[in-house]
């Protein structure tokens, strides 16, 4: 799973975000990539063009279903597979691609909105508890799982819904940033000689 806002930018140079089409291919509505790949200096959620300060290095994890299963039916558990995952398996790829400030403002937005319907279904439940209402339980349940799903999903820009040998079939990329990488041009960053 990628999370955009805890990226690590300190070895990111001009060289390393050259664009390299070679590791990467559109099919369909999935951006197929392989290993170290690097894309285009735009947004992959909105299109806009990203400075080399919003392109985002991220290790992407391929899960099974199973264990995607288990995340929503327990939380604790399900997030072990994602948590233990060896960097260096071959379920795992690093890319590099951009996610710009306005996208990361929404997403921020969002996140706190999740955060508040999730501490207000907490609190329903504390007090449901406390007058021993079993209907003022279940209806704050029924609030409070899909809130914390929501909250972790809200930083879930793109994931690896498929792999294959050596290539890992990447979703959440917005359509006309997959129509634009698609064509054989040559990318550079926006203002850069």
């Amino acid at each position: 799973m990628a999370n955009p806002s805890k990226a690590d930018h300190s070895n990111l140079s001009a060289a390393t975000l050259s664009a390299t089409p070679h590791l990467y291919r559109i099919q369909g509505k999935f951006l197929v990539i392989r290993r170290n790949a690097v894309l285009p200096p735009f947004c992959v959620m909105t299109n806009l063009p990203v400075t080399p300060q919003e392109m985002v290095v991220c290790h992407l994890s391929y899960v099974d279903s199973d264990s995607g299963l288990l995340l929503i039916l327990s939380p604790v558990l399900g997030s072990l597979p994602f948590l233990f995952k060896d960097r260096s398996s071959e379920d795992t790829c690093m890319v590099t691609y951009g996610v710009s400030t306005s996208y990361k403002r929404s997403q921020s937005k969002r996140a706190l909105l999740w955060l508040a319907v999730l501490f207000v279904s907490v609190v329903a439940v504390a007090f449901a508890i406390f007058f021993k209402s079993v209907t003022a339980i279940a209806v704050s349940m029924a609030f409070l799982w899909p809130s914390l799903v929501m909250l972790v999903m809200t930083f879930d820009s793109i994931g690896v819904t498929k792999k294959t040998p050596g290539e890992f079939w990447i979703s959440g990329c917005h359509k006309s940033f997959l129509s634009r990488i698609d064509k054989p041009l040559q990318f550079d960053f926006p203002g850069r000689l």
